[in-house]
């Protein structure tokens, strides 16, 4: 019940399931990183993200891995994880945690701004709609 207070804010955009679908159709492999309360069981995150996990590749929470964000350490696991080079990673968010992670570990940022205030925390590329992101991949 304690973590009930956590889960009641998540929200799956419209635009999550197509985006995912087709990066997967594209041959791009997805990892999700998510900071958690500490203790709290990744089963109920996994249970969150219900909607789309089946086109996740890598889930990371932040008790995984043993850090929070903007600790470098869960960018590195699923670049571990794929076997790819950093340089071959962007990394999407909406805080400026997500846009420090990213420069952390010298990963391509985006940063979803859905609410259009001024908002600039150093990222590579602002985006309104995860949508976007289809215009930057090949």
């Amino acid at each position: 019940m304690f973590f009930e207070f956590f889960r009641r804010n998540v929200v799956v955009f419209p635009e999550t399931i197509q985006l995912l679908e087709n990066l997967k159709q594209s041959g791009y492999k997805i990892g999700v990183i998510t900071d958690v309360p500490t203790g709290m069981p990744t089963e109920l995150i996994l249970q969150d993200i219900n909607a789309f996990k089946d086109n996740i590749d890598f889930f990371l929470s932040s008790i995984d891995c043993g850090f929070r964000k903007p600790n470098k350490k869960g960018i590195e696991l699923i670049s571990e994880k794929f076997g790819i080079d950093l340089q071959n990673i962007a990394f999407i968010g909406d805080e400026e945690k997500d846009i420090q992670t990213a420069k952390n570990a010298g990963v391509m940022s985006f940063l979803i701004n859905r609410d259009k205030r001024n908002k600039n925390y150093g990222e590579d590329i602002q985006i309104k709609s995860l949508i976007e992101l289809l215009d930057f991949v090949k």
